[in-house]
């Protein structure tokens, strides 16, 4: 377990953690042991306080329906870095009582840096288009205006229109 790019857990419904592999230590900086019975560190501490009322919702959800939960949100680790990451669960059973959870999470930082710059370029990119559509139908327009016959003026007056006849 301890070669997964991530952290394997398994805690109790009450949230007191039974295992963590050793891949908690780079995903959040606390060490395995930091996640011990005295609930110094546990994953309602990790997760940003925005996201943990709809991870609560999710697991519940899941749970009830004895399905995987699966979510990405943001945690806080040791050093005060945020990191999104994704988690996988699933329940514990035992006569249809969630007793303990059993998953893995993994860092999707840079997944989710990737995908907001990926966002904000495409929002860049009809910015201009859109600027270029305004700049074109206002070029458009101006020279509809100002290219009409009777809009000429030459250095000796209005400049007529010569009809060109060819005959062949």
């Amino acid at each position: 377990m301890n070669v997964l790019p991530g952290m394997a857990y398994r805690c109790r419904a009450d949230g007191t953690m039974e295992l963590v592999s050793d891949g908690a230590s780079e995903l959040t900086g606390y060490s395995p042991g930091e996640w011990s019975a005295d609930r110094a560190v546990t994953f309602e501490t990790l997760v940003q306080p925005e996201d943990l009322p709809n991870i609560r919702a999710k697991r519940l959800e899941a749970f009830t329906k004895k399905q995987h939960f699966r979510a990405e949100y943001r945690i806080l680790t040791k050093s005060g870095a945020i990191k999104w990451v994704w988690d996988q669960a699933h329940g514990v059973y035992v006569n249809d009582r969630v007793v303990a959870i059993a998953g893995f999470m993994t860092d999707i930082t840079e997944r989710k840096r990737l995908e907001s710059d990926l966002v904000q370029s495409q929002k860049m990119e009809s910015v201009g288009r859109l600027a270029g559509a305004s700049r074109t139908t206002s070029t458009i327009s101006s020279r509809r205006s100002w290219d009409t016959p009777s809009s000429r003026v030459g250095p000796w007056g209005p400049i007529r229109p010569r009809a060109n006849i060819w005959i062949s």
